[in-house]
């Protein structure tokens, strides 16, 4: 008993102690001033100069600045890092997880999806003013009346948030009369068009919710971009506008509520459960998620059988297309198998059609840092020849492709972001088909589940189902650890085309080509299957996905920074989508 009074009188000596301000904050890292210049040239491509002037305590590794949501003709150039006016060295392949020794005097650049992470190493104990350089191409946007600089500048929920900033925007095509129009979102600013510059600065301290983007009108061929957005002025005004509301200033937040938030902080292990729960309940049309009592219930069910999954290897192909594995992974309670298949689905279409001739690959292409992708040949004759599966799949690639029927990198997520119906109708055609085998076998049944196992209803597998799924199970664990053995087998019966499109379900296209390269390289080039094939394949895949999810955030935001999920508000093109310190 006494014990427990301990924990207890503790506890809320560390609440009112965190209340009144008695934890010293002397020596936190912080982030005290951010000034930003964007320089833009006559092509329409921004020059970044941002200079942080940060507070170090010693703790953590590196700073770094997340990009995401991009137009396909926007790339990220000329990177670069200098603290206190010493220049930092790059460091190729930079990863995260390093030891600070490791990344001291350095910078690097990590892609992640479809968004980049600009990284550099913390410098020692004391005041540093970091500057970084980069360029985005392209970063003008060509409207149908207009031009117009739509970017989100500032995240929410970063984890470093800047006490001051200011930002200029300048142009040698700047004029008196250029920029009509001036907004900001996600925060209050303070909006200046002064000596033909745009300067933003903060009418309010920042707090995490908040974030900034601008929306400014430029006239039409003012700049020679080649970012094109299918929309008029005011429609990308009325879009910012309906998604964005600022929050209100903190001169309106009395002392009660600053207080209710330290007591809400001191309940949030007791509330966290409760939020998970229904985000996650929010989100399970999106991922598929379920709920954790009717996860148990199927897994249960495997449970029953006396079957080896973990340890089962097979090498023959399961009776199971994408649709069916997907169910059954499903039904068996494998989230994260059936998490797998949904993000990269995708990718062994595009595979098993470029293996038909139902697709063709472009020209390879390479971006900055030697990151390379191909654009994809579509053609509509080609809906006549595919499985009922997968029409509707191959249509909203032609959708996607537009009037030429080529569709680009960086396409396809954009497409699935502003048409997430579309894609939604695409994979649940393929679920239905996968739902149909099931039925059609007596794979799967519905039963009773909750607690008094009568209160709702799911599906899960039978002793037939739970065999099939063992079959999945078994050819994943024999792709994971793939060499090839028998050469004239694998070219006679075709077993190469089946092998790299279940690796590409199962998300490991990339290995299993390795091991056929070294034996097929001639078949594999004749069958237009290259390393930048297999990896555009999974990297489309994935965009689609993430185009796709991001639509729960209002507006399609990226991951962000610091544990951030960005809502991308005022329906900006581009930019920030995180970063801070870590």
């Amino acid at each position: 008993m006494a014990k427990k009074l301990s924990v207890l009188l503790l506890s809320l000596v560390c609440f009112f102690a965190m209340s009144l301000g008695a934890v010293p904050q002397a020596w936190a890292r912080s982030l005290e001033d951010l000034t930003i210049t964007i320089e833009i040239d006559e092509d329409g491509n921004a020059h970044f100069t941002e200079k942080w002037l940060v507070s170090e305590d010693g703790t953590g590794t590196e700073l770094y600045k997340r990009l995401g949501r991009l137009h396909k003709n926007m790339e990220i150039t000329d990177f670069k890092v200098s603290a206190d006016g010493i220049p930092y060295f790059e460091k190729e392949k930079w990863q995260p997880s390093d030891r600070w020794e490791n990344k001291k005097g350095q910078y690097g650049i990590v892609h992640d999806g479809d968004a980049t992470e600009l990284c550099w190493g913390r410098g020692e104990v004391g005041v540093h003013t970091y500057t970084m350089e980069y360029t985005v191409t392209n970063f003008i946007v060509n409207l149908k009346d207009a031009q117009a600089i739509n970017w989100q500048l500032l995240n929410s929920n970063l984890s470093a948030i800047p006490t001051n900033y200011q930002y200029t925007i300048k142009s040698p095509k700047f004029g008196p009369e250029t920029v009509t129009e001036i907004q900001t979102f996600g925060t209050r600013t303070s909006n200046e068009y002064q000596n033909n510059e745009i300067l933003i600065s903060p009418n309010e301290p920042l707090d995490s919710s908040q974030y900034l983007v601008v929306l400014a009108k430029l006239p039409k061929g003012t700049f020679n971009t080649k970012t094109n957005l299918s929309q008029t002025w005011e429609e990308t005004k009325d879009e910012a506008n309906k998604i964005s509301d600022a929050p209100p200033p903190r001169s309106e937040r009395s002392k009660f509520v600053n207080y209710l938030g330290w007591f809400i902080g001191f309940l949030a292990p007791f509330l966290a459960y409760y939020s998970i729960y229904y985000l996650a309940r929010f989100a399970r049309k999106k991922i598929n998620f379920k709920s954790p009592a009717e996860t148990n219930a199927r897994r249960s069910k495997l449970q029953e059988q006396d079957l080896d999954l973990e340890n089962y290897i097979s090498k023959d192909l399961p009776d199971a297309d994408q649709g069916t594995m997907w169910r059954l992974a499903e039904f068996a309670g494998d989230t994260k198998l059936e998490f797998t298949i949904q993000k990269s689905f995708l990718s062994s279409y595009i595979l098993k059609w470029i293996m038909e001739g139902h697709v063709k690959p472009g020209m390879e292409e390479t971006h900055w840092l030697g990151r390379t992708s191909i654009p994809l040949h579509l053609d509509p004759m080609a809906l006549s020849h595919l499985e009922e599966s997968e029409i509707k799949l191959y249509e909203l690639l032609l959708d996607a492709s537009g009037d030429n029927y080529l569709l680009e990198d960086k396409e396809l997520q954009e497409y699935c972001r502003r048409h997430p119906k579309e894609w939604e109708s695409a994979q649940e055609g393929i679920r239905a088909l996968g739902k149909q085998q099931l039925d059609n076998e007596y794979l799967s049944r519905e039963v009773n589940y909750g607690i008094f196992s009568t209160s709702k209803k799911t599906n899960v597998l039978t002793y037939a189902g739970i065999k099939r799924y063992q079959q999945v199970i078994g050819f994943k664990h024999y792709l994971e650890n793939f060499t090839i053995i028998d050469e004239r087998e694998l070219i006679e019966v075709g077993l190469w085309k089946n092998y790299l499109i279940y690796a590409a379900a199962f998300g490991m296209a990339e290995q299993v080509y390795d091991q056929l390269k070294r034996v097929i390289p001639e078949l594999l080039v004749t069958h237009q299957i290259s390393s930048t094939t297999v990896s555009t394949s999974r990297s489309w895949s994935h965009s689609a996905f993430n185009g796709y999810t991001s639509t729960s955030s209002r507006s399609g935001g990226s991951s962000g920074g610091g544990g951030s999920f960005s809502s991308g508000g005022g329906g900006s093109f581009g930019g920030s989508s995180g970063g801070g310190f870590r």
